[in-house]
């Protein structure tokens, strides 16, 4: 079986970062969920990408400067609305997810919602120092860090203490010029004991490259055509 997630509720499919998009993958059967998050002026934890409003919901202002209850009022041209991480816990409590802290503001919050909820929270950022101070307070999964994705992308090994934090490689199938995702790779980071995780991937050929080259997972912004290959393949779990 491989681990789908749809990205960001399935952001070619539905209004992204929405309820709306969530209750839509877990419709088609997804229990896993990549998000991302960022914190509003009134330090609640807010599930949006950008860290402003314009391309998504057509306000040209920056979720740090305003309050929650302001930004509970805004509306994406279908009904779609922010939400907080709060409150996705709580509604979709039997779903994995995968959150992107997108500031280190945002960190030490992202975790104290998610205390009770560790085993199903996966705590990831572009930020190495971000990743080190969650691992450091206490967050069970992680995914590695790009300077680690780099040091296992050389065959250097690992430290023990990073492998009892990260669980996973969450890398997209190429960077620039260089191929991440090869069967190299792959094999390197499974025997390290890491599952490998490749986003964004959304159109069938390159879905089907990524199975076959040996990942565990596939992020897709399209979950019903993930869906469909995976259930051609038979190795859709949701």
């Amino acid at each position: 079986m491989l681990r789908a997630f749809a990205h960001r509720g399935g952001a070619n499919e539905a209004e992204e970062n929405t309820p709306q998009a969530f209750e839509y993958a877990l419709s088609l059967g997804y229990k896993r969920l990549e998000t991302d998050a960022h914190l509003s002026r009134d330090n609640k934890v807010v599930l949006h990408h950008d860290p402003d409003l314009k391309r998504t919901y057509g306000i040209a202002a920056k979720i740090a400067d305003l309050d929650w209850a302001e930004l509970s009022e805004f509306r994406m041209p279908n009904g779609g609305r922010l939400m907080r991480f709060e409150e996705a816990l709580e509604r979709f409590d039997q779903v994995e997810f995968n959150v992107d802290a997108k500031e280190n503001a945002v960190a030490m919050p992202l975790l104290r919602l998610a205390k009770n909820d560790l085993d199903r929270v996966r705590f990831v950022s572009f930020s190495a120092r971000t990743v080190k101070e969650l691992r450091q307070a206490g967050a069970e999964k992680t995914a590695l860090t790009m300077p680690e994705v780099a040091r296992l992308r050389l065959g250097m090994p690992l430290p023990k203490r990073l492998l009892e934090r990260g669980d996973a490689v969450q890398i997209p199938p190429t960077y620039g010029p260089i191929k991440l995702a090869t069967k190299t790779f792959i094999s390197r980071a499974h025997d390290a004991g890491l599952f490998v995780d490749v986003w964004t991937v959304s159109e069938t050929e390159t879905i089907l490259k990524m199975i076959d080259a040996g990942v565990d997972g596939l992020m897709t912004d399209s979950p019903s055509v993930l869906k469909e290959v995976l259930v051609q393949r038979n190795i859709w779990e949701g």
